[in-house]
């Protein structure tokens, strides 16, 4: 009965239970094995009404999200994300951002987060047919602790090792000695990147048409205020002086 129970359960069959039919160690395995089946039931309900959660948010974000590996590879692309971007979220998953979106400099920017773990922000114009302006936030996923981890106990292995002795080792010209301040350590690598896009169209073209506004009221006004100068000038300089050209240049 156990078995049978155990094999249900890796085959995702958690609603079969094991009955107690006796009251030794075996009965008591199969009272640990019922308990164990609720907790496990439990647990997958809470995942699955968590990435129900995450699923929802996701679908209703106004600001697309991207999210790739460590190796730069799509992982996650969120409907408002596919729509700025002009491509399918399905047809994504494990492509280069390159690859999916045919925009090398949005490429550039993952790389460079990926090879310094700093966040990042660009504008970028989007033709996705339409011009898009999207403001674009990179920022690393965690870091890679356990590289640094077993790095360290590997060092540490190899201090035990030279107490010991020396080990041979090649010749100093057959090693590459890459400059430190190019390489980052291991421990410090993102473990992927995040790109949110905010969309800026709506907010540049109202720039745009302030601007637009301020260059021709003052270029529409300049003519009239230069020949409102030149009359109040010349009442200045004199004018004012004969009733008719002054009582004409006021009327004007």
């Amino acid at each position: 009965l156990l078995r049978n129970a155990a094999l249900g359960w890796a085959q995702s069959d958690l609603i079969r239970d094991v009955a107690r039919q006796s009251h030794d160690e075996i009965g008591e395995l199969a009272e640990a094995f019922d308990r164990m089946a609720t907790r496990l039931k439990g647990t997958i309900a809470e995942m699955a009404r968590d990435r129900s959660q995450t699923r929802a948010v996701l679908n209703t974000m106004i600001d697309g999200l991207l999210v790739t590996d460590a190796a730069g590879q799509v992982r996650l692309l969120n409907p408002a994300a596919a729509r700025l971007l002009g491509v399918s979220a399905a047809n994504s998953s494990g492509k280069t951002v390159l690859d999916v979106t045919l925009d090398a400099p949005l490429q550039s920017l993952v790389d460079e987060v990926l090879r310094t773990g700093a966040p990042a922000i660009r504008e970028r114009s989007l033709r996705t047919p339409a011009e898009r302006i999207v403001a674009v936030s990179a920022v690393p996923i965690g870091r890679d602790e356990g590289r640094g981890t077993r790095d360290s106990e590997r060092d540490e292995g190899r201090g035990m090792r030279d107490e010991e002795g020396p080990a041979p080792s090649p010749p100093s010209s057959l090693i590459p000695r890459p400059s430190s301040s190019l390489v980052p350590h291991p421990s410090s690598l993102p473990l992927g990147v995040v790109l949110v896009f905010h969309d800026l169209t709506a907010a540049r073209r109202v720039e745009r048409m302030r601007r637009d506004f301020v260059a021709n009221a003052s270029h529409e006004l300049r003519t009239p205020l230069a020949s409102m100068r030149i009359m109040v000038e010349t009442l200045l300089t004199g004018a004012r002086e004969y009733p008719e050209a002054a009582q004409r240049f006021l009327q004007i």
